[in-house]
């Protein structure tokens, strides 16, 4: 008699077993584990929604961050981003879409700014950074109401070289300025061709040499103080 019960308990066993395969096969929602020995055959997945996505090596260290820019005083996401970290605590990249553009900065040292892409209210602009400038670039390319423009300054800040279009003429010129601004060059073409104008230390124009009305050439010279000195014709 106890050996027929055990044969009824392990006939009710396998029946029980039988239905629950059965039931796990017409459930329709199958599951496909990846074993995380065998990666030979990746997982892969059509379409992830989330609020914020951190991609993390094996000490759990974060390398990558994508989510959305906070939002605003109506609740909205003003954009999203994306920052790639590098050996720095701070991103390495970083991008950046908002509601009137979108930005790229590339981060240096002590992740400082070191380039700059982006947009402002008269259009693009890039900014390139030196290591002794924090919020000032070295050289900075841009658009204005007038044109386009670009600047170029010494390691102090100070400008060195302008170009672009000039606000009141709307013309080209060239500026090229010693460090602290003492003395200088400056190009521009006018309605009559050209002009170049040279400044001495203390900012005075001393010398400028010019196309006339008439279609002829013209020097003007001055003394340290800017007084007229001579001219030709």
């Amino acid at each position: 008699m106890y050996f027929k019960q055990k044969l009824a308990y392990m006939a009710l066993g396998c029946l029980f077993t039988i239905i629950g395969y059965t039931i796990a096969s017409l459930s329709g929602n199958p599951v496909d584990a990846q074993s995380q020995a065998d990666k030979s055959e990746p997982t892969v997945i059509d379409d992830i929604v989330c609020r914020s996505l951190n991609v993390v090596d094996a000490n759990g260290k974060t390398f990558v961050s994508i989510g959305t820019i906070p939002e605003n005083e109506l609740g909205i996401p003003t954009g999203g981003y994306m920052n790639v970290y590098g050996s720095n605590d701070g991103p390495t990249v970083m991008i950046s879409a908002f509601s009137k553009g979108g930005a790229i900065t590339v981060n240096g040292r002590d992740s400082l700014p070191s380039v700059g892409i982006g947009i402002d209210s008269n259009g693009g602009r890039i900014a390139v950074y030196g290591h002794d400038l924090i919020l000032t670039p070295v050289v900075e390319i841009s658009t204005n109401p007038d044109g386009g423009s670009m600047n170029i300054r010494h390691a102090s800040g100070g400008m060195a070289i302008t170009m672009g279009i000039a606000d009141t003429e709307k013309e080209g010129f060239v500026q090229v300025q010693r460090k602290g601004q003492k003395g200088g060059i400056q190009l521009v073409a006018n309605e009559y061709g050209g002009s170049m104008e040279i400044f001495n230390n203390g900012g005075k124009n001393v010398l400028q040499a010019s196309v006339g009305d008439t279609g002829g050439g013209i020097i003007n010279t001055r003394d340290k103080h800017g007084y007229r000195t001579g001219q030709l014709p």
